[in-house]
């Protein structure tokens, strides 16, 4: 864990075993499944679960919460998600949303680099207080985010085709194999592995980023479909110098996508 030797770390999961495993394994000096034992005396509230749990949590512990603290989230969905928070918590909540991590999910994935020069989207709001906005900045730096402030909204449309689009698109292509011919994926390499990879996440996770970013992420499905059509068109013509042209463009764009940093 990033902040392990740092902070006293007090852990919160709805399972009882699983936070005091979660807290021995990471070194938290306390563990509970019971949200308001583990705000309190809590100077910063990171909320780390799904999105469509996150407003009633939060209501749980708004009550036990110190009048010094401030609260933050790792949510991938930013919109609905900052309007109900603040609607709970004022101008002590500010969203975000650090661009790391992997298929996996849980207390289990956590490890001490997971921020480590990974972007992290920042969505104060006109509540927003100055302060909090100051202290949730350098938490996220501290952990070794590099961040960027912007609206929830910005937000949204930005990961609806950064993040969940490719999540669409590696489900849609291991349906695609399994409805066309199940024992060909014997025979998948590494490309259709790495393309893939993301569909191993968590569906519960999924379908509740999916449901909160629905209209971002359709008008993100609508331009990839726009984009294979086309692709589609050039091989029903057999256009080779356009079809040449568009991967030469696209691997240009790729190789300059991540020039010093990767995230998911």
């Amino acid at each position: 864990m990033a902040l392990s030797g740092r902070r006293q770390l007090r852990i919160w999961s709805r399972n009882e075993s699983a936070a005091q495993a979660a807290a021995e394994a990471l070194g938290a000096g306390f563990a509970s499944s019971d949200p308001r034992e583990v705000v309190k005396g809590a100077e910063e509230v990171v909320l780390c679960t799904p999105v469509e749990a996150m407003p009633g949590l939060a209501g749980l512990f708004v009550g036990a919460l110190e009048p010094s603290a401030v609260v933050t989230d790792a949510g991938s969905v930013k919109a609905t998600v900052v309007a109900q928070l603040e609607g709970l918590l004022g101008d002590r909540y500010v969203g975000a949303h650090p661009m790391a991590g992997s298929e996996k999910s849980g207390l289990a994935a956590a490890r001490a680099d997971l921020f480590q020069g990974a972007a992290c989207m920042l969505t104060p709001t006109a509540q927003s207080a100055p302060a909090t906005i100051e202290r949730v900045e350098a938490f996220w730096q501290e952990v070794g985010c590099r961040v960027f402030r912007m609206t929830p909204t910005e937000h949204d449309q930005i990961v609806a085709c950064t993040s969940h689009l490719p999540h669409a698109v590696a489900s849609c292509l291991v349906e695609t194999l399994a409805q066309r011919n199940p024992e060909w994926q014997q025979f998948a390499g590494s490309g259709y592995r790495d393309t893939t990879r993301v569909a191993a996440g968590s569906p519960e996770m999924w379908t509740g980023i999916f449901r909160e970013n629905r209209e971002q992420v359709r008008l993100a499905v609508g331009d990839l479909i726009a984009q294979l059509q086309a692709f589609s068109d050039l091989l029903e013509r057999d256009d080779a110098s356009s079809l040449r042209e568009l991967l030469d463009k696209t691997r240009d764009l790729r190789r300059t996508l991540f020039t010093s940093h990767e995230s998911v």
